[in-house]
This record gives structure tokens, C-alpha cells and sequence, in this order.
């Protein structure tokens, strides 16, 4: 924890990374995602505005918090959630018809059409 005299834009930075990290460990208790997303400030005072949001989805076998459009395409087209060849399927969204499915490799995020992800994530 740091202790601030004045408010400058160092201390903001890492007032805003310090008060990221504790509203991350509430979080996961919680099932509120947290989020810091502007701070305005002047040499002695500050104001923070931090969006809520509940994670309304379900947990993988892996221990995965995935949205509960996507538990339920995975069901109805037989993919599994869980990590394949580097791939993990993570999000479904309805209203993108032509590539519905979004997966993740090697730390970037991908889309795909329901046709690619039923040869990457078939049971």
C-alpha cells in the first residue's frame, strides 16, 4: 500500500493498479466483476468511478467462468470447453452469425464459424 501527500498522475497510476488488485480478490469471492474506470483527479482529491458487473455464467470442469450462451452451444453442438492443441473455446456470441464462436490461443483471441470450432472442439 502507498501513502499519498498529493494526488500526480504516478500516484494515480498506481493508486488505480493497487485499488484494481483488491477489487480483483472481491471478484472472485463476490461473482462481481470490478473494474476501475476513470479516475479524475486534482492536487487533493480524487474521484474513482468503478463499474460492476455479475458474471452470470457458469464454471467448466476446468474451473473456467464461461458465459452461459456459450455452456449452452457447447451442449446443443457437442464442443467441449476444456483446452485443445493450445485452443480454448471461451465466449458465443448470437448476434455474429457468420463467426459465432471466439477461442483463444497462445494468448490471442480468435473467431471462428460454428463449422471450425465443431473440428477444433469436438467431443
Amino acid at each position: 500500500m502507498s501513502k499519498f501527500n498529493t494526488f500526480t498522475a504516478s500516484n494515480v497510476k498506481t493508486l488505480r493498479s493497487e485499488l484494481q488488485a483488491v477489487l480483483d480478490k472481491y471478484s472472485v469471492v463476490s461473482n462481481v466483476k470490478l473494474t476501475v474506470d476513470g479516475i479524475r483527479y486534482g492536487s487533493d482529491t480524487c474521484n474513482i468511478k468503478v463499474s460492476a458487473k455479475v458474471l452470470s455464467g457458469t464454471v467448466s470442469a476446468s474451473g473456467v467462468q464461461v458465459s452461459k450462451e456459450l455452456d449452452i452451444m457447447a451442449r446443443i453442438t457437442g464442443l467441449t470447453l476444456e483446452a485443445r492443441n493450445g485452443r480454448r473455446l471461451t465466449d458465443y456470441k448470437s448476434r455474429n452469425t457468420k463467426y459465432p464462436f471466439i477461442y483463444t490461443q497462445a494468448g490471442r483471441s480468435y473467431k471462428c464459424s460454428e463449422m471450425t470450432a465443431k473440428s477444433f472442439f469436438k467431443n
